[in-house]
């Protein structure tokens, strides 16, 4: 019944069916705990969003110095 509901409001049902779809196959590719640390993950971002994007600009920081790190031709360290 939500999901009726949630499909209501959207321009193009189609789209939305498409979407689900996908998301299904994504979902039926991974195994349970990738299953389970991504529910997490978007519980945590629903939640307290300003944590999330926290950890998620952190995160992009790291990566960032990793990959300034291997195209100066440097041995990365431990982080």
């Amino acid at each position: 019944m939500q999901q009726e509901h949630q499909t209501e409001n959207l321009k193009d049902p189609r789209a939305a069916a498409l979407g689900q779809r996908g998301g299904q196959k994504r979902m039926a590719q991974l195994n349970d705990e990738e299953r389970s640390a991504l529910a997490k993950y978007a519980a945590r971002a629903r939640w307290h969003p300003l944590e999330a994007k926290a950890r998620r600009e952190r995160a992009d920081e790291i990566v960032y110095l990793i990959k300034q790190a291997l195209k100066d031709g440097e041995q990365p360290t431990g982080i």
